[in-house]
């Protein structure tokens, strides 16, 4: 790996790092949980950064400053933080009153709630409101406590069973996952809150299990890459992109452009990090350019926002700009509040390493810099993958039409991995292959079209907020969504090899 440049971000309204008593999620804590019941292990991050105080209750906030908007002179408006009003049906605060910790969704009228001070035998039972889940309540009893030794920490610990008043056709029930509370640390394994709340058969529950913490000058087990982890390509690295273009009307051919990319300089400071590279553009005609002396820049702050994101949560950050050389990161448009799904883990044998991944996404949303006001396109979207090796390594630009910009190979640091010979004998015209999710709008089911003949993977449902509502594997047959609300829904199908974005409106 290259030379890395740390640096360090104020958090807005912060409290200092300190050990709490049976806290849930202590403040000012980083802990990294793995859900291995997904097809890819993937992992979360959660802090609690935050605190506001009124009187008996307290207001525990995550992650405030990957939704901050003070980057952009926008973090507050007479005193209302703005993130919230957008961000509001969100895992993105706990409410404490006494003794017992709160979280409040759309989905329900009734909270979930956690007695973390409860003793061995005392159970209480969550109630959901929700009309589409098969059973309504879940009982949560202490039934456990002693010492227990976890990534080489040792502490006080309670575990609690789960029990449902029913059950749902096709659906793992929640008794086979349990929470465990360490009196210092916080939940060392949890079932997502918002699950006790919606719960429907479509929607198996998870389990989060904590795999790394870090707090003050205590660390244990996974930690995270860094920001400049991601951002350490040198000269004489190379990169070769795909650029598809699939227009909008249905005669138009979809067309294949190829680049490659030689570095030929890096400029780093302890905020940003810009990329000089000379590009050969191989063009869908057939021509050949050659382009001197473009660069990326990368403003880390906003990349750290993205990249320490909660999972599933949001993070203002840079635009895309689709020009005719490629599809660049902008800093000149308006900020775009990207969704942040959990990281995916990849093991690479070439470097006998695991590698991180975050695929982010942008459904339209962007903050008007001018007024400190939200603004939503519907007919926009944005999608960048990155990881802590090759960097970013797709782009994704929707308007009318869709740009596609992703990475076929690479030499980094002197490993080879992928296509790095193209262009000549590539293919420039092609017929449509892209999925495509029909019938749309839909009221009671959706069918993928146009995916790869054999093809195996994942696909997931994000509502309007970021919020996953559905996950299921390929391939697949029609997929109810009778369950879901109307409204706008990001539908991400990852291969092997790749993701693919697609949407529908669900009516």
């Amino acid at each position: 790996m290259k030379k890395l440049y740390a640096f360090s971000l104020a958090l807005i309204c912060a409290f200092p790092a300190q050990a709490g008593n049976w806290d849930l999620f202590p403040l000012g804590q980083k802990t990294v949980y793995v859900d291995s019941t997904q097809a890819l292990p993937s992992t979360e991050q959660h802090v609690v950064d935050s605190v506001q105080i009124t009187g008996a209750v307290r207001t525990f906030y995550f992650d405030r400053s990957s939704m901050d908007g003070s980057y952009y002179g926008c973090e507050t408006i007479g005193g209302t933080t703005q993130q919230w009003a957008f961000n509001s049906y969100t895992i993105d605060s706990l409410v404490q009153v006494s003794d017992t910790v709160y979280f409040h969704s759309t989905f329900s009228t009734t909270p979930f709630f956690f007695l973390p001070h409860a003793t061995v035998g005392q159970s209480w039972t969550v109630v959901s409101t929700w009309p589409g889940n098969g059973y309504n309540s879940i009982t949560i009893t202490c039934s456990t406590a002693g010492v227990q030794t976890f990534l080489g920490l040792t502490d006080s610990v309670k575990v609690f069973s789960l029990t449902p008043n029913g059950s749902s056709l096709g659906q793992a029930p929640i008794s086979d996952h349990q929470f465990v509370l360490s009196k210092t640390y916080g939940l060392l394994a949890y079932v997502p809150f918002d699950q006790f709340l919606y719960h429907p058969a479509n929607s198996q529950f998870q389990s989060r299990e904590m795999a790394g913490l870090e707090i003050g000058a205590i660390t244990a087990g996974y930690q995270r890459p860094l920001v400049s982890d991601y951002f350490h390509l040198a000269p004489g690295d190379l990169r070769s992109w795909e650029l598809h273009f699939l227009p909008a009307w249905i005669v138009d051919p979809e067309t294949l452009e190829y680049m490659e990319d030689s570095i030929t300089n890096v400029v780093a400071s302890s905020d940003s990090v810009v990329y000089m590279f000379d590009r050969t553009f191989y063009h869908a005609d057939g021509a050949i350019t050659y382009h001197i002396g473009l660069k990326e820049r990368y403003w880390l702050p906003e990349w750290m926002a993205m990249l320490e994101a909660p999972g599933y949560g949001i993070a203002f950050g840079p635009g895309l700009a689709n020009g005719p050389l490629g599809i660049f990161i902008s800093g000149a448009d308006l900020p775009l509040v990207w969704t942040a799904p959990a990281h995916e883990w990849l093991y690479e044998p070439l470097l006998s390493a695991t590698v991180e991944r975050l695929s982010l996404f942008n459904g339209g949303a962007m903050l008007n810099t001018n007024d400190c006001a939200y603004t939503e396109a519907t007919d926009m979207a944005s999608d960048v993958d990155i990881d802590n090796w090759a960097g970013v390594t797709r782009l994704k630009f929707s308007n009318m039409n869709e740009t596609t910009q992703t990475l076929l190979g690479f030499r980094i640091n002197g490993i080879v991995k992928g296509l790095m010979t193209i262009g000549i004998d590539q293919p420039r015209m092609m017929g449509r292959t892209a999925p495509s999710i029909q019938p749309n709008p839909a009221r009671e089911s959706i069918t993928f079209l146009g995916l790869p003949p054999g093809a195996t993977g994942q696909f997931t449902i994000y509502d309007g907020l970021g919020r996953q509502v559905m996950v299921g594997t390929l391939p697949t047959a029609a997929i109810s969504v009778q369950g879901l609300q109307p409204g706008i829904y990001m539908v991400q199908v990852r291969y092997s090899d790749r993701t693919e974005m697609a949407r529908f409106v669900k009516e």
